[in-house]
């Protein structure tokens, strides 16, 4: 990600599962779109190492198109942290991602103040942590936890989200 320049295609090819994840997951600051090509999703499987993507720029716009991420594990979402101006979620699949009890989680994706399209996508079994604050008791989103978004979801399915 690091050589591409805001705007580009980025495209990886579906495969053999890529497991390099963190606990920051691949940190994106610039415009891209992230493309996933060949039979099937690319997968990547973070196996509770943290999370694939962290997606950070107040001005960037990134496209995230046919990707499988499973295993997934991190504060502020499971699968992916955004803080964008916007994020396009597109034909992926989102599978047994958690976050560990903190404040911002969504068992799969957590995004901040932008603007959010989520099309043809599914998310199963993905699970958010309750949060206690003082005197509150939060429960997070199971699949998506949002802050200061405006969120379109079309064409997709959410089951056993807890």
């Amino acid at each position: 990600m690091d050589i591409a320049t805001s705007g580009q295609i980025v495209c990886v090819w579906s495969g053999d599962p890529y497991h390099s994840c963190s606990t920051l997951g691949t940190q994106v600051n610039k415009s891209l779109t992230l493309q996933s090509i060949g039979a099937g999703n690319a997968i990547i499987d973070c196996r509770g190492n943290g999370r694939a993507f962290d997606f950070f720029n107040l001005t960037a716009t990134v496209v995230l198109r046919g990707f499988y991420i499973t295993g997934g594990h991190g504060v502020g979402g499971g699968a992916l942290a955004s803080v964008l101006f916007r994020l396009d979620i597109q034909d992926c699949v989102f599978v047994n991602n958690s976050c560990p009890n903190g404040p911002n989680n969504g068992g799969a994706i957590f995004t901040e103040g932008e603007i959010v399209n989520i099309n043809n996508c599914t998310f199963l079994d993905n699970g958010g942590t309750n949060y206690s604050v003082a005197t509150a008791y939060v429960n997070y989103g199971g699949a998506i936890s949002v802050s200061n978004v405006v969120m379109a979801i079309t064409n997709s399915v959410f089951i056993n989200n807890r």
